[in-house]
């Protein structure tokens, strides 16, 4: 018979034996709770660092020669964050082997369509544990992996290597445009594509844009043998830089042309249709010889063959404030015919060809348009190079405001006039573009330049939208023929035109672009009047593109 202090003991014993149990349980969970939050904490931490390795090594393919130099300092760089972020024996890990792959991997991958560079890394390390110990386990293989993405650049160099970039100070802005420039390209990776257009009255292609700039220093010793002479055909050196830089074929890249320049545009090229009706018409610095002055005894002369055209560029020679001369004729790239065997006879080269050409024709070699009419009709006022206030170096004569505030100075219009004041007779050449006064070319030279950039921002070619950006940098009191103040602006598409303080009143307010395209890239314009500001200036450019490829 059971008595009831035996029931008690045998419950006691239940109890115990539970309890025992139940604490063998627990302490099993606690142990593995414990190792389960050593591994995450050591996993979190590890992929905290492969991300930023990854990161870093993106950051860093610009600090080789070639890819394999880069791709090596690129992993020098992502172990150096790596260790950074994940200190040796962390929560008692094992020391990591840097130089075993099993351990720490970087690779790079570009993508050969979009130019997409991918940079992965993979990371393991063995973590400690303490309670599973006694199930054999010492460590456990804790494993990380990250990547990040830099968009391939392909930047264009354009830049201005007219007379006026040597004004014989020492050193000159020419010589200091291409330091900066120098130090502009050093600051890419050989996953970048680049390329060098320089121009004066030619657009030279200087070095074609690909990944091997840096392989012997190519591009740099492009940049430092420019020397700089002659005129401005603005418009043939982006023409050049927007076809070397969609002949790459990355439109998912970050393509971008830097235009630098210290001047106005000057040079127009056309088709030009040779004079074949007189007028008395013959601009600045006279008609034929013995022309004092217009009337119709002082016929312009006609070419002796008839209904022709002679085709180049035709250049506004130095001393733009003084009306200066015409110069030409000249082509607009390396290699091509010299235009002068076009003329025909009777029509001759040199000065002269502002007399025996007719005018200048609506549109250039390009098809951009220079006759700008409806809404763009104030681009066909554009004379001057600044607004009614004086260059920086002091020259103030003729630096300012449309003809319509000059009107002591050549005709007073672009255009020829309805009427020819000689004869009292319709003009036949009544509106279109004077070829007759330099003044003329500089005016058409800056419309067919910005039509050349909207172009270049916003025509798809082959069906794919490159999104193109121009950055321009401009010199500013450099020579007497500064640019316009809106040009740059509105080839950079910027939303105002700014004020130029050394140009205009303080106060000046900045002004609405009315020709801005919310559809198309804007570009920065960067304004400097002291050369030793261009390094600075350039590599503002560069900080923007690689925080874009990142």
């Amino acid at each position: 018979m059971r008595t009831k202090r035996d029931g008690t003991q045998r419950r006691r014993g239940f109890a115990l034996l539970y309890t025992a149990i139940a604490l063998t349980v627990l302490t099993c969970f606690c142990g593995l709770a414990v190792d389960a939050t050593v591994l995450f904490l050591v996993r979190a931490k590890l992929s905290s660092a492969v991300d930023a390795a990854a990161l870093a090594g993106a950051r860093s393919v610009n600090l080789g020669t070639d890819v394999t130099t880069a791709n090596s300092a690129a992993t020098g760089a992502a172990k150096s964050f790596f260790l950074a972020n994940f200190p040796a024996s962390y929560l008692g890990s094992q020391p990591m082997n840097m130089a075993d792959t099993s351990q720490f991997h970087a690779t790079f991958n570009q993508n050969p369509t979009s130019g997409l560079l991918t940079v992965s890394i993979t990371a393991s390390v063995q973590a400690p544990v303490y309670f599973m110990r006694i199930l054999g386990f010492q460590n456990i293989t804790v494993s990380g992996a990250g990547s990040a993405t830099r968009r391939a650049l392909v930047v264009m160099l354009v830049l201005d290597i007219s007379s006026s970039m040597n004004d014989g100070s020492a050193p000159t802005p020419c010589t200091t445009m291409k330091s900066a420039a120098v130090n502009f390209v050093g600051n890419f990776s050989p996953y970048d594509y680049l390329g060098l257009v320089a121009f004066d009255y030619t657009a030279h292609l200087k070095y074609a844009p690909d990944t091997y700039w840096k392989t012997g220093n190519a591009l740099a010793n492009q940049i430092n043998a420019l020397t700089c002479n002659f005129n401005t055909n603005t418009t043939a050196g982006l023409h050049l830089a927007y076809t070397q830089l969609t002949g790459v074929g990355l439109p998912l890249a970050v393509n971008t042309i830097v235009l630098f320049t210290d001047g106005m545009p000057n040079g127009v090229s056309a088709a030009f249709p040779t004079r074949t009706v007189k007028d008395t018409i013959y601009g600045w610095s006279g008609g034929p010889a013995g022309c004092t002055s217009t009337g119709s005894t002082c016929l312009m002369p006609t070419c002796t063959t008839t209904n022709k055209t002679v085709s180049g560029v035709l250049i506004q020679g130095s001393g733009y404030a003084g009306m200066g001369d015409i110069n030409g004729l000249y082509t607009d790239f390396d290699g091509e015919t010299d235009p002068s065997l076009s003329v025909p006879a009777g029509c001759s080269e040199g000065s002269a060809l502002r007399q025996t050409l007719a005018y200048i024709p609506a549109t250039d070699r390009f098809g951009n348009q220079i006759n700008w009419t409806g809404a763009h009709t104030f681009r066909n006022d554009w004379v001057f190079p600044v607004n009614n206030e004086c260059n920086p170096n002091g020259t103030c004569a003729d630096l300012g405001g449309p003809f319509s505030s000059n009107t002591g100075v050549a005709s007073g219009s672009n255009f020829f006039p309805a009427i020819d004041p000689g004869t009292g007779k319709a003009h036949p050449y009544a509106g279109m573009w004077r070829l007759d006064q330099p003044t003329t070319v500089g005016a058409a030279s800056m419309n067919a330049a910005a039509d050349q950039a909207n172009t270049i921002r916003g025509t798809l070619v082959a069906g794919k939208d490159y999104k193109i950006t121009i950055h321009s940098i401009f010199l500013l009191g450099n020579g007497d023929d500064p640019v316009d103040k809106s040009f740059l602006p509105i080839v950079s598409n910027l939303k105002q035109i700014p004020a130029l303080p050394l140009y205009e009143p303080t106060g000046t307010q900045p002004v609405d672009n009315p020709y801005y395209n919310s559809n198309q890239q804007t570009g920065q314009f960067l304004p400097a009047t002291d050369k030793s500001k261009l390094n600075q200036l350039f590599a503002q450019i560069a900080s923007s593109l690689l925080r874009l490829s990142q």
